[in-house]
């Protein structure tokens, strides 16, 4: 059972840079896995040392839905503070690329960069982790005008490639249409031209909660 009281105050807050430490050093080694040219034996002997640790950190475990890594109270001034294991730009996620958004003057914006671990074409990265990006920077688009939302539906064209070492450029904007819905536009560029774009509709955070889905 999770220990609710260890996400208050100063000892939640160490146990939460110590996951960002942890889940950092991880996606270092998923990179060095991506890459690497050893030998056989000294793979195998890598890999009875991952199990043991993946073992011990099994021998506790929290049932929260974000695993207490949620310091209250939220930070919702940057898009990541309510989402600490977001796959994209969670703190506390193991798997996400090197990617930052931003908030400014009522639109969304940073950057990005992939790593081998995301290749898809030689060389470049894999289309679909394109489009969970370019889900992040819709679906976060709305906190600039200072609403949540989730993404109803998203429509995204790849016009080139996107080249895997290199930073790409995110911008995103986000505008209401009604009442609890919302419609969103978004950019990914590279080498100074547009790589993906799209739009998406979104319904707010409020409407989606109401169908039975937990606020964090």
């Amino acid at each position: 059972m999770a220990n609710l009281k260890a996400r208050e105050g100063h000892d939640a807050q160490v146990r939460r840079d110590g996951i960002e430490r942890l889940a950092a050093a991880v996606r270092g080694l998923a990179d060095a896995v991506a890459v690497t040219g050893v030998d056989r034996a000294t793979l195998d002997e890598v890999t009875g040392a991952l199990d043991l640790m993946t073992h011990r950190l099994r021998t506790a475990t929290d049932d929260d839905a974000y695993s207490g890594l949620v310091i209250k109270p939220v930070d919702y001034s940057i898009p990541e503070g309510p989402m600490p294991l977001n796959p994209i730009l969670g703190a506390c996620s193991p798997v996400r690329p090197d990617a930052q958004l931003r908030y400014r003057e009522g639109e969304i914006a940073g950057t990005a960069s992939f790593t081998r671990r995301f290749v898809g074409p030689p060389g470049f990265a894999h289309g679909g982790i394109s489009a969970m990006l370019a889900d992040q920077i819709v679906a976060a688009s709305p906190m600039a005008i200072g609403r949540r939302a989730i993404t109803k539906s998203l429509e995204l064209r790849y016009l080139r490639p996107i080249p895997l070492d290199e930073d790409v450029q995110l911008w995103g904007v986000c505008e209401p249409t009604g009442d609890d819905t919302f419609r969103a536009q978004f950019t990914i560029t590279s080498r100074g031209k547009p790589a993906v774009e799209g739009e998406a509709e979104l319904v707010s955070f409020e409407s989606f909660s109401d169908r039975g889905v937990s606020k964090p």
